[in-house]
């Protein structure tokens, strides 16, 4: 459902793609939105995803978790 490089993450700006079963980036940015997840519509079936230094690794963890709760619907 997430198509993300992994290899190719180089800084805090995580951009990924959504496979076509999936909702599209405004569905899920919308939906993540409702769960305190803020992500942006990069494209049609793309999102980014930014941290910032005071961001935890908890957080980006639960942040990770409601995505693929979101796409997996």
């Amino acid at each position: 459902m997430i198509v993300l490089d992994l290899p190719a993450v180089q800084t805090n700006i995580l951009v990924f793609g959504l496979t076509a079963d999936a909702p599209d980036a405004p569905t899920v940015v919308d939906r993540a939105r409702a769960r305190d997840v803020a992500v942006f519509a990069f494209g049609p079936r793309t999102i980014q995803a930014v941290t910032h230094r005071d961001v935890s690794r908890q957080a980006c963890e639960r942040a990770a978790d409601v995505l693929l709760e979101l796409v997996e619907d």
